[in-house]
């Protein structure tokens, strides 16, 4: 090999460890940004409350902190409730079907108490 050639193959071996590092770089902050996202929102639910109480409050239903702005919880609703429509399992078992609208009414309810906490605040 020539050793243009050499310097083509060490110059895509570089290039490519580096491409690397810096995706493993990224995912790890996205992860760890996640992470305190989740422990943020976690750690919001009103003081007091129990496991249930936490499971059923609305920030804890939709997925997002208490802190969410309007437009992030209207987005986390969009996204949940095209997840758990029970028209989308149209042709599925009863059992399936049933799970869905449960949980779809859970997400209605949870995004209606979080409107009205926005909207009280606002």
């Amino acid at each position: 090999m020539e050793t243009t050639e050499w310097m083509v193959i060490i110059v895509c071996g570089l290039l490519g460890y580096g491409i690397v590092s810096w995706l493993a770089d990224r995912q790890k902050v996205n992860q760890e940004k996640a992470n305190q996202e989740s422990e943020a929102g976690s750690h919001e639910a009103p003081s007091g409350a129990h496991d249930s109480s936490r499971e059923n409050h609305w920030s804890y239903v939709l997925g997002v902190p208490t802190t969410a702005s309007l437009d992030e919880v209207k987005h986390a609703y969009r996204l949940k409730i095209q997840q758990y429509h029970p028209d989308r399992l149209e042709g599925m078992a009863p059992e399936l079907r049933q799970m869905a609208l449960e949980k779809s009414q859970r997400i209605n309810g949870a995004y209606t108490e979080a409107i009205r906490t926005k909207s009280a605040f606002s």
